[in-house]
């Protein structure tokens, strides 16, 4: 009921269309869905356009949450949270005070601001949908994301030579050497 409630009675969608999430065979496969997050229901309900139904672009972009990633990204997030993204993705999940500090270095080598005020507002914008806070780990939300970052740096949109610059601890060295050898990485690779 959580999922009918909120993002999708508050949307604009046709009432049609809202109607059709009454039917827990349609709403209950997306509440379970292993990149279910309330952030893509939020995005894909505010965007949609029709002519398909809202389920089924739910469920597409659940499977595929690439395209709503890209322009939450790249349309509504700071450049000091894309960094912590980008530094997160290089160690898979660490403790904040190593995501901070690596994140103040890469600041340092874009020769961007490295205040950490703006590191916490990031974090803030990030915590609870893209990111999770658990004490002191952070890790990503669900692996959509990571697989987002992971086509985001792909794609050439991080400044990989500051990333590694920034980079003191061997770990994480080792954990971007093994996923810059993996799947969907010839970008990261040049």
């Amino acid at each position: 009921m959580l999922f009918r409630s909120n993002h999708v009675f508050f949307s604009e969608i046709p009432v049609e269309e809202k109607r059709r999430f009454a039917d827990p065979e349609a709403w209950v496969p997306l509440v379970r869905h292993r990149n279910f997050n309330p952030r893509l229901i939020e995005e894909t309900v505010r965007l949609y356009r029709g002519p398909e139904s809202a389920v089924v672009v739910l469920r597409q972009n659940l499977d595929d949450p690439q395209r709503i990633w890209e322009h939450i990204v790249e349309n509504e997030l700071t450049g000091e949270a894309i960094n912590t993204l980008e530094v997160l993705f290089i160690y898979g999940g660490a403790r904040l005070e190593e995501i901070q500090e690596t994140w103040y270095w890469y600041r340092e080598e874009l020769a961007s601001s490295n205040d950490m005020r703006a590191f916490r507002r990031g974090l803030k914008i990030l915590e609870g949908t893209m990111l999770a806070i658990d004490g002191q780990g952070v890790a990503f939300h669900n692996p959509s994301i990571e697989d987002y970052v992971r086509h985001h740096m792909n794609l050439g949109r991080t400044d990989l030579r500051a990333l590694m610059r920034s980079l003191d601890d061997a770990r994480a060295i080792i954990h971007f050497l093994n996923i810059a050898t993996g799947y969907d990485t010839a970008g990261i690779l040049q």
